[in-house]
């Protein structure tokens, strides 16, 4: 059996430790890059997704002083059934 000194093991297990870490310092960053271009890619789509429902709402909805005075108008219109029901409710 080959004697090694404790010089030559040393080498080794730090030659080992740093192959290891270089390896491991690679996935990271590959699992870092990865997850942020996932990350863009989600937010874009999300961002397209409200561009395209903001188009929907500016174009096929009615605006909002239309919605507000439909607002108004139903609230008259309610205003004037509950004060038919008080009347005829005394």
């Amino acid at each position: 059996m080959p004697k090694f000194s404790l010089r030559t093991i040393g080498s080794i297990l730090a030659a080992l430790t740093a192959a290891l870490t270089a390896y491991y310092s690679t996935v990271y960053g590959i699992r870092l890059t990865v997850n942020e271009k996932a990350d863009r890619a989600t937010v874009e789509q999300i961002d397209r997704r409200l561009i395209e429902i903001e188009t929907i709402i500016k174009t096929d909805v009615a605006h909002r002083d239309d919605l507000q005075s439909l607002r108004e108008e139903v609230q008259s219109h309610l205003g004037r059934i509950e004060t038919i029901l008080r009347q005829s409710h005394d």
